[in-house]
Formats: structure tokens, sequence, C-alpha cells
């Protein structure tokens, strides 16, 4: 839903509305629709798939104690085919 509504406002989606809704959908235990954000941002023609930011991501939930998030973002990422570590 989250995504849904960012994405009718047919403005140009940036990296950080990507992870603005993944992180969201992490956080609320909404791991389908993660899924269809990182698919999305994967095959987006307009922002490039940024694996770094992802690892940024996943160090952040991790330095906040949020390890089952961090783990299930790299299980998404992993499944997506995206090489990152999460010991980076």
């Amino acid at each position: 839903m989250i995504w849904k509504s960012l994405r009718m406002t047919k403005q140009k989606m940036t990296s950080r509305n990507y992870l603005c809704v993944l992180s969201s959908y992490l956080m609320l235990g909404r791991l389908r629709e993660a899924g269809e954000v990182i698919d999305q941002w994967i095959q987006s023609a307009a922002v490039d798939f940024d694996v770094s930011t992802c690892s940024r991501l996943l160090k952040a939930f991790k330095y906040a104690g949020l390890v089952e998030t961090c783990e299930t973002l790299h299980m998404l990422l992993t499944e997506k085919g995206c090489t990152t570590d999460i010991d980076e």
C-alpha cells in the first residue's frame, strides 16, 4: 500500500524512495511487499539498483539491534541475486 501510493504520485523514484519504503515494509514484517520493491528497484531504468546502499541499510539494522530484520533483508537480497556481506 505504501509503495503503491508513492508510485501513484508519478514522481521520479530515487534510491532514497526505494530505501525508505523498503525499510518500512521490513519493519512492518511485510516481506512480500519488500521483495516487490527490490524487484522494481532492480528493474528500474531510471534509477540504478545500488547494492552498496542496501549494505548500508543492512549495517544500520544490525547496529540498531534489529538483527532479525537485517537477516531478512540479506535473505531477500540474496534471493534476488544481489551479493551483500552482512558483516561488512
